[in-house]
């Protein structure tokens, strides 16, 4: 699915990327298939450790075994809004890049059309409901919440991506069980807040077949989309919250005007029913009534839409746990997760990095390549018909949808306009206030003047995710490969520097180098074919690569080391915000209280060990995941890894 072809902006990227010169005799892969075999057994290993079900797993506690809770449901009716259609053409690429294109209709909306709307039968959980289905939940360790440290949701979708890339069948168990997984959290708690989680999510969903995975991507990619910042210093960024303000404050608006509409036409009901006790209800009751259970339905409709906005947006200033930790604790139907908290409160302030930009773009690209990036995004909407009388209707409360396209443009933008006069890109860590909500008298308004300035190095990681997040929007402008940041003069010879063993801050200020950068370095793959022809500097860092291998594991990295997971801006954040103590807290101590009128971050990220516990993936699993996601573009096409049954797990 192409979103558009070639424009003046494709032109621009090209031109604001310095090529090698070309090889005239491009060079093969070197073979990394024993490599790469290793690592897939060692990963192997690491999920029979973790009783079959992730490759990152939770903190501590393990799935048991499994139960059925009776889960309650009823059916309600609802309207499905008729569109109004029309057919436009567009230029499309054949199955094979060497193929002319050609010229197709295709039908887009133009609006809505009443007349074509239709009734619909549905099945909604209702505690009260008279429908009792059997759902399967997993039974933790010691019978407490599964405690999810951050990013590794995302972490598992990152695993799915480099093993499907390494030739792992979409059926194998390896792949299947953690996917499967990650479909029953995503239903059970809604799409996840935060960026990293997300945009792995979105990659890794997209490589597995199925309509149910097709359909979580879209889900995770429109939620992505809809993250973009688009005002203040951050345009055309994204941050480490993929959570859009103006959603989740038009969200509240929505559902508090409906809410005390539903309250004054129950209050009026009451003195209705008042009025004639016993006799048959009068014409206004009957009214009163219908227009009541009218507002209870849209709002309930509207609250099952709400995972699709946000998860933990809602929650305010009750976001960083009971006692301001850091940690949530979500239900559903009895079965319960613990997650890393927002980082600050949305509803006044957000942060944005180059990090997280590069790893969104980057996803949507995967997500593009396999068919499955929406091309805008997602909107609530009811129609008119089912509106009662003195309700407005939902169709222009919330923020218009924006398309792809758009979305693209503003962070060509943002991403072109940041790089240096030498062709370098600083980190981009950004803090800026948000306006969305100064209509909500309870959420305190920061000046701008107050937030602070956030360091911006320039190191080889964010040099690769500059380069990497404009090829990538080419290829998603495009639809073809015109290079990868590997290629480019800005990223060659760092990554030359950095295999030759020359002593390099660029390439060692980053506990997570070089291996972090690694997915940004990786080429894209259209129609199944890897997007690289020459690998003269690929096999220069794939044999780099490759001689870190642990000979005796096939793992790459300590098996017993931690790499922190918060992207740059938010360690950034930490290091020049005031330490915010958690509660309970002594009167004259610096409590979150004292902080919601100001640039804050999370209590958690304060709290030293346990920030550190919490915050960090295992070194091993995380550095051969990134390491197999390189190495995949140098296997011959088609190549799967041999059958093998991993004979120990890693302690």
């Amino acid at each position: 699915m192409t979103i558009y072809r070639m424009s003046w902006i494709a032109g621009l990227l090209v031109a604001s990327v310095s090529l090698a010169q070309t090889n005239p005799a491009p060079v093969l892969p070197v073979d990394v298939s024993p490599a790469v075999t290793k690592g897939i057994n060692y990963l192997r290993a690491v999920v029979a450790t973790n009783d079959g079900e992730w490759v990152f797993a939770t903190l501590s506690n393990k799935v048991i075994g499994w139960k059925t809770n009776a889960v309650h449901f009823k059916e309600v009716e609802i309207t499905i809004p008729g569109y109004k259609y029309e057919n436009y053409e567009v230029m499309v690429g054949g199955s094979s890049p060497t193929d002319p294109l050609r010229r197709i209709t295709r039908r887009r909306i133009v609006g809505r059309d009443p007349s074509k709307d239709k009734k619909e039968t549905r099945v909604v959980q209702d505690r009260n409901g008279p429908i009792v289905r059997q759902i399967p939940h997993p039974i933790y360790e010691k019978e407490s919440a599964a405690q999810w440290p951050y990013g590794a949701l995302g972490n598992n979708g990152m695993a799915l991506l480099a093993l499907r890339r390494c030739g792992v069948a979409g059926d194998d168990p390896l792949v299947t069980q953690p996917a499967n997984n990650l479909l029953q959290l995503l239903t059970n708690f809604g799409l996840p807040d935060h960026t990293a989680d997300l945009a792995w999510l979105t990659a890794g969903l997209a490589v597995m077949p199925g309509d149910d995975f097709k359909q979580w991507t879209e889900r995770c990619a429109t939620k992505l989309l809809d993250a973009q910042i688009t005002s203040g210093p951050a345009t055309g960024l994204w941050g480490p919250v993929a959570i859009n303000p103006a959603m989740v404050s038009a969200f509240v608006r929505v559902m508090s005007r409906w809410g005390d509409e539903k309250k004054t036409q129950q209050a009026e009901l009451t003195l209705e029913q008042k009025r004639n006790p016993k006799g048959k209800p009068t014409v206004k009751a009957n009214r009163l009534r219908e227009e009541v259970e009218k507002l209870e339905l849209q709002m309930a409709a509207l609250q099952e839409q709400l995972p699709f906005i946000t998860q933990q947006g809602l929650l305010m200033f009750d976001v960083f746990g009971i006692h301001n930790q850091g940690r949530l604790r979500l239900k559903f139907q009895g079965n319960q997760i613990t997650v890393e908290s927002l980082p600050y409160l949305i509803q006044n302030q957000l942060s944005a990095d180059l990090e997280s930009t590069a790893l969104v773009l980057m996803a949507l690209r995967v997500a593009f390549e396999n068919d499955r990036l929406p091309l805008k995004t997602w909107r609530p909407e009811f129609p008119k018909s089912t509106s009662p009388a003195g309700v407005t209707p939902l169709v222009g409360e919330f923020p218009a949808a924006r398309g792809a396209r758009e979305i693209l443009d503003l962070a060509t933008r943002a991403v072109t306009g940041a790089r240096t006069a030498g062709g370098q890109w600083p980190e981009l860590n950004i803090v800026q206030p948000v306006t969305s909500f100064a209509w909500l008298k309870s959420i305190p308004q920061i000046s701008p003047e107050l937030f602070p300035k956030l360091p911006q190095p320039i190191t080889l990681a964010s040099i690769c995710r500059g380069a990497s997040s404009l090829a990538n929007i080419q290829t998603l402008l495009t639809g073809q490969a015109r290079f990868t940041a590997l290629e480019t003069d800005s990223c060659r010879p760092l990554i030359r520097d950095l295999v030759s063993g020359k002593s390099s801050l660029l390439a060692s200020n980053d506990l997570r180098s070089p291996y972090e950068i690694l997915p940004h370095l990786a080429a894209p793959r259209l129609r199944a074919k890897v997007g690289r022809t020459d690998f003269k500097v690929w096999n220069e860092l794939a044999d780099w690569i490759a001689g870190r291998q642990s000979a005796k594991d096939g793992n790459w990295g300590r098996e017993k080391g931690r790499v922190i997971m918060p992207p740059s801006s938010l360690l950034a954040m930490q290091k020049v915000i005031p330490e915010i103590v958690y509660e309970p807290a002594p009167p004259e101590a610096n409590r979150m209280s004292k902080n919601y009128d100001k640039p804050h971050l999370s209590p958690g990220y304060f709290m030293k060990s346990n920030f550190t516990y919490r915050h960090t993936a295992v070194e091993a699993t995380y550095f051969t995941t990134l390491a197999l996601l390189f190495l995949a573009d140098g296997l011959p096409e088609g190549w799967t890894p041999p059958a093998v049954v991993a004979e120990a797990a890693p302690e």
